[in-house]
């Protein structure tokens, strides 16, 4: 069996027309592969630019913040106030110098406790043989004194028994009266004249013999508060120091201070003598110290509109130093318990949530979707680490707190 037989042989225009789709069939695949590939490699879209004032924020970075919903029952029912400790004006005493002269050694430094009679310094000054002088003369007056008492009272005696027996004048006796009355005088004030120069030696520290050193001694006993005097320097005192002079030292007994606040206008009412409070200071976090309120302004501060008032707080320990910044936050008394509870709290936040730059202050709101927003708020008082929110936040808005001053750098770039 023959299976041979013949192909016909394609005709050339058709061989051209399948030549002609090949053709375009593999540049259009090559079209496509560029087109695909152009498209797979083009930069990402850039992002559309968030409004001012809005951070968004990556996962990583939102799990590592905390929030805190702002709302009523965060505020405070109790009023609190800052100030700064003070010396207890009761239990401290200023030293002004009665003398003037050249300061030659000071014995005691700020921060000494002394005793009552301790030397503070010593001061060379001819103040102190002025007073020796005066002292001297009116020795000397008292002895001319005594004698002229002695020789009045002499005469006084001899006119009285010439008048009783010889018949002698009466005006003679009278006479001799008179002279002794004015000796005892003389002899009164010869006495307080050197008591006076007694007094203003042992002012001085000096007694009545030689040598111009005087020695100032501690009034009371207690701690060296403030010293403001130095060896060589040379001291006014007495008359020449003028008013409004600055004291040479400041010796307080501490184990008593005082605080003394500035209470808001709208918390005025709600202060009262007797009043217990919770005493923090920024030297001590999360320490509470008990005090009373035993003195309120007159009058509001007309520029600040503030109320001054001070309370007593036990130091035992001496923790407390003059000048430290401090807060109390009073525990309302009974009688103002339901008052306080109808009147509107102002929300608060941790201190960490409000950045401060300035005068302004803002936090950052969450927006949700990883984003926040800066707010400008109007803050108040500062107590136990919260600060009150005076405007600016409503209730139930939440802050960021943890993390708050990383988000401010990130939304300043």
């Amino acid at each position: 069996m023959n299976f041979d037989h013949a192909v016909p042989e394609m005709s050339r225009s058709k061989q051209i027309r399948i030549l002609a789709i090949s053709v375009a069939a593999v540049a259009l695949v090559v079209v496509s592969v560029s087109a695909i590939h152009s498209w797979l490699n083009q930069p990402p879209p850039p992002p559309v630019p968030l409004p001012p004032g809005i951070v968004q924020l990556t996962q990583g970075q939102v799990s590592s913040l905390k929030l805190e919903t702002a709302g009523a029952d965060d505020g405070y029912a109790r009023t609190g106030a800052s100030g700064q400790i003070a010396v207890d004006e009761t239990r401290s005493t200023p030293v002004f110098l009665p003398y003037s002269g050249q300061v030659q050694r000071v014995f005691v430094q700020n921060g000494d406790r002394v005793t009552a009679g301790t030397p503070l310094l010593s001061v060379r000054t001819t103040d102190i043989a002025d007073a020796r002088d005066a002292l001297a003369a009116a020795a000397a007056q008292r002895s001319s004194a005594l004698a002229q008492v002695r020789v009045a009272s002499e005469n006084t005696a001899r006119a009285e028994e010439i008048y009783r027996t010889a018949g002698g004048a009466l005006k003679d006796l009278q006479q001799a009266r008179s002279d002794l009355v004015a000796a005892q005088s003389q002899l009164g004030i010869a006495n307080a004249a050197m008591t006076a120069a007694r007094a203003k030696l042992s002012v001085f520290g000096a007694s009545g013999g030689g040598g111009g050193e005087a020695v100032m001694r501690a009034p009371i006993s207690g701690i060296v508060v403030t010293r403001a005097i130095s060896q060589g320097q040379y001291v006014s005192g007495g008359a020449g120091a003028g008013a409004g002079a600055a004291p040479a030292f400041l010796i307080a007994d501490l184990s008593r201070v005082w605080l003394v606040a500035q209470v808001a206008e709208s918390d005025a009412s709600r202060v009262h003598i007797g009043d217990r409070v919770v005493v923090t200071a920024t030297a001590y976090p999360g320490r509470k110290f008990d005090a009373v309120i035993n003195n309120v302004g007159a009058q509001i501060d007309p520029v600040s509109h503030r109320l001054q008032v001070r309370a007593t707080i036990a130091n035992p320990d001496g923790a407390l130093k003059p000048q430290m910044f401090a807060n109390f936050t009073i525990e309302t008394p009974d009688r103002e318990v339901q008052s306080l509870a109808a009147a509107p709290r102002a929300l608060s936040l941790p201190t960490e949530a409000v950045i401060h730059e300035g005068d302004t202050a803002r936090v950052w709101v969450w927006q949700g979707k990883g984003r926040v927003k800066v707010r400008d708020v109007a803050t108040g008082e500062s107590h136990d680490g919260r600060v009150t929110i005076l405007g600016g936040l409503r209730p139930g808005e939440k802050v960021v707190t943890q993390g708050a001053i990383f988000v401010n750098e990130a939304g300043l770039d």
